[in-house]
């Protein structure tokens, strides 16, 4: 039996993190390791994401949804003006919430 959150660390999580380190990089200029700082991971990590090594199996499913992009944008937007990590943390997992009811990503019986 697989739970949602397992499929969340497989498929949701590294596309969160791709698109919000993208943000943060592209549209606040921030350096790959200032971005990696706010984040809390490495800047390998982040370098990944950016260059899509990572993450980026779902991207066009998550970006085709514009409330998931409205809340990805306020991640990156909290990280920036140092909300503290619990309260980002809670928007990571409302997207989260949000994107484990689109069934392209989390079909309803979880087969993998």
């Amino acid at each position: 039996m697989r739970l949602p959150c397992e499929e969340a660390v497989k498929k949701i999580i590294p596309t969160i993190r791709a698109l919000t380190a993208y943000i943060l990089i592209k549209e606040y200029g921030l350096s790959i390791y200032s971005a990696a700082k706010l984040m809390g991971i490495t800047p390998a990590a982040v370098s990944n994401y950016v260059s899509g090594r990572r993450g980026k199996k779902y991207q066009e499913i998550i970006e085709s949804k514009p409330k998931i992009k409205e809340i990805i944008r306020n991640i990156a937007d909290k990280l920036v003006k140092g909300t503290t990590m619990e309260e980002v943390i809670k928007e990571v997992c409302h997207a989260c919430a949000v994107l484990r009811g689109v069934e392209e990503i989390c079909p309803p019986d979880h087969p993998e």
